[in-house]
């Protein structure tokens, strides 16, 4: 299927991680959706849109479809803070085991640069990528994400990884596998 599925300016470039693939993009247009859905795609679309910024409709329509959806809530461009940070950091294990399952993840925010860039790096980092194979990786997916992603967003990424590391070896849990799930409120639709 990865074949058929070529980057274009309407498409996103997905590119191999683990046993899965990541792509990086802007808010999705349902033709794509259905699309992805009718050609069987085993897709999770990971969101980082805010309640404000129309994702409950987007939600209820991929889920409609058929495919996977996840919402990581961002309120901005900014590195997160507080709890925004810390659904980050639960959720980096979960999405890096999507990829070793073999899923398609489809990262997107509104417009695919800062929310997804700061995203896809710390999620890189997580799984084991150096900086600058993070970084060639986000340009190979969507170069414009590479050229937004700052040092203040790439710092982010390191030290949510890191502290996500502490948190996760200092419980004797060196498999890089959260051993508890998410809560519900942070992860929706069917995966």
């Amino acid at each position: 299927m990865v074949d058929s599925i070529k980057a274009s300016k309407s498409k996103p470039n997905w590119i191999p991680v683990g046993a899965g693939y990541l792509a990086l993009w802007h808010r999705p247009r349902r033709q794509y959706l259905r699309d992805m859905a009718a050609q069987g795609a085993n897709l999770v679309v990971v969101t980082l849109l805010h309640a404000d910024e129309d994702v409950e409709d987007l939600g209820r329509f991929i889920q409609q479809i058929g495919l996977a959806w996840f919402w990581l809530p961002l309120s901005s461009a900014s590195p997160p803070e507080g709890a925004e940070s810390d659904r980050i950091v639960a959720a980096l294990p979960v999405l890096s085991a999507y990829l070793d399952a073999g899923r398609w993840l489809l990262l997107h925010c509104s417009a695919g640069l800062h929310r997804t860039g700061m995203v896809a790096y710390a999620l890189l980092r997580w799984r084991g990528y150096t900086a600058e194979q993070t970084l060639e990786a986000i340009a190979q997916s969507r170069p414009i994400t590479r050229a937004e992603l700052t040092p203040e967003r790439m710092a982010w990424g390191e030290r949510v990884v890191g502290d996500l590391r502490v948190v996760l070896y200092s419980s004797n849990n060196t498999n890089n596998r959260l051993t508890h799930p998410l809560p519900s409120s942070t992860a929706h639709g069917s995966t």
